[in-house]
């Protein structure tokens, strides 16, 4: 999700995309890891045990490891992971439950090698692209056979390590609300979904016009909406806009209001400009227009495929918490944000849209020099039942 006023954060409890965690949760000063008693490495076999010289592949694995060897004795001294340096592709979230506790004396300890900066990514490098021109300018495209048969949608892209954002109308600033309009029966009472705009900005005929997001901006919050219909206002020149789903209340605070600003995301008429980037659905196609120097041979573009990558799931009940775990010196990137099908909108600070790494019941885990980058959701939430 495109945020124009930088990094997120909202009070204490979420951390902004692409921040760095230092010390999080109690427990103490956190002591130098022993060594590792099990390993993991980007080229390691999930079917070793993963000792020293037979590392996994997967911390899930590892993980796992260690809940059996924890079953099968008692430890009073921490059990570690030690990670190699390197990238390590997630196909879905890692969950960690309550079985993958540590003790007080015995802790888990999930740690990057000596020099090591391991990345555990929810991202899906792009390759194969075929180069056309248009308009003197070149432009890369790839057809992606998960996004046209619905099993993937994504809303973010990454190029060499920098987001890179979808054509918008207009190309720079924003257009104003021509006029209020009362919301439909539709909207039964939960919000607006109505407004009247400058005919020349929405009445056009787009090709997809249920891929565009109105962005509406209101006194303190914004709505991302999509358009179901589009006509001709009773005054000259204007159009009125129907969205699908509504903004978050029917009070003036959530009114698209006239004057107010919004603009048009993710239209396809408006591809061209270097580094936007637009997901033709139907067809399956991603269409990179690339800035000046980069090269579809050397350019790394990534685009997300899961969207919590880190899930530490306990319950707020005696015996339910994830307790005694560390991360130490781990970076977690590329998380995707589906916007849902009615919309997205909060009254305050977006709340509903979850974080890259969540934590609920969890007691004394530990985020140590982590770092969070490169995400469509905020960086880290801590929910219920988290403490000490």
């Amino acid at each position: 999700m495109r945020s124009d006023g930088g990094w997120w954060s909202f009070f204490g409890g979420l951390l902004a995309a692409g921040c760095l965690v230092g010390v999080w949760g109690c427990g103490g000063v956190a002591q130098a890891a022993p060594p590792a008693e099990f390993y993991l490495a980007p080229d390691g076999d999930d079917t070793a045990d993963g000792r020293l010289g037979r590392p996994v592949a997967s911390l899930r694995r590892a993980l796992d490891l260690v809940r059996d060897l924890r079953k099968r004795r008692a430890s009073l001294t921490p059990i570690t992971i030690e990670v190699a340096d390197g990238r390590y592709e997630l196909a879905d979230t890692l969950l960690v439950t309550a079985e993958d506790s540590g003790g007080e004396k015995s802790p888990t300890i999930i740690h990057a090698a000596e020099d090591a900066h391991p990345v555990f990514s929810g991202g899906r490098r792009i390759t194969g692209w075929t180069v056309t021109e248009v308009d003197g300018r070149p432009r890369w495209s790839a057809v992606l056979p998960e996004v046209k048969g619905g099993k993937w949608r994504f809303t973010q892209l990454f190029v060499d390590g920098q987001r890179r954002f979808r054509p918008t109308l207009p190309a720079e600033g924003w257009f104003t609300v021509r006029a209020a309009l009362p919301p439909s029966a539709d909207a039964a009472g939960r919000g607006h979904d109505r407004f009247a705009a400058a005919a020349e900005n929405v009445l056009r005929e787009w090709s997809q016009r249920d891929a565009i997001e109105v962005v509406a901006v209101h006194q303190w919050s914004m709505s991302r909406l999509r358009i179901a219909a589009i006509e001709a206002g009773e005054e000259a020149g204007t159009a009125n806009v129907q969205l699908v789903g509504t903004t978050s209340s029917i009070d003036s605070w959530g009114a698209i209001a006239a004057g107010a600003r919004y603009r048009l995301e993710n239209v396809r008429e408006a591809l061209g400009s270097p580094g936007s980037w637009y997901l033709d659905v139907p067809t399956g196609t991603l269409t990179y227009c690339p800035l000046d120097g980069e090269d579809p041979e050397s350019t790394e573009v990534v685009v997300p495929r899961v969207d919590t990558l880190l899930s530490v799931r306990g319950e707020p009940v005696p015996g339910g918490t994830v307790d005694h775990l560390r991360f130490v010196g781990l970076s977690f990137t590329h998380g995707n944000w589906p916007m849902p099908s009615r919309g997205q909108s909060a009254a305050q600070g977006d709340l509903n849209v979850g974080a890259a790494v969540s934590l609920t019941g969890a007691r004394d885990v530990q985020l140590i020099r982590c770092g969070i980058r490169h995400v469509g959701r905020y960086g880290l939430a801590l929910g219920v039942g988290c403490g000490r």
